[in-house]
């Protein structure tokens, strides 16, 4: 499970970008980026991390409502896993064959991710890519 507390603590010197240099040196899995993204049009605050403990996927939740007119449905989509599975690219910033929930019809799509100087590039089916910005702000909304 998406470690959200330890988010909070990351340390903000770290970019989401770059995989620990003892990982590159001893040749051990990319580390998925634990960061915190706003959502393209500003409405939600995502948490992005690791799937589980130890785990190579990188997964997202909904940890923010930036938007006070969707904050009546906090209780739903609080904790919600928004991105989830996506699988290190070798020797790239890419992730892929992840899935993603679309918010207004509940259906999820095939979804590949690019990282890139802090922000995170969603490849959603045949879409145009969609772009959250990092963020160090803590989100609000969400029993915050």
């Amino acid at each position: 499970m998406l470690e959200i507390a330890a988010l909070a603590h990351r340390n903000p010197a770290l970019s989401g970008d770059q995989q620990p240099f003892q990982d590159i040196v001893l040749g051990l899995p990319k580390t998925p980026p634990e960061a915190l993204w706003l959502t393209q049009d500003l409405s939600l605050t995502v948490a992005s991390g690791a799937c589980g403990v130890g785990s190579i996927s990188l997964c997202a939740v909904i940890v923010g409502i930036n938007d006070p007119s969707i904050r009546i449905w906090a209780t739903e989509i609080c904790g919600l896993p928004i991105f989830w599975e996506l699988l290190p690219e070798a020797e790239t910033s890419d992730w892929n064959n992840g899935r993603i929930l679309d918010l207004e019809t509940l259906q999820n799509h095939s979804l590949k991710v690019s990282v890139t100087s802090g922000w995170l590039i969603l490849h959603i089916s045949d879409q145009a890519p969609i772009q959250w910005q990092q963020t160090t702000v803590l989100p609000v909304g969400c029993g915050s």
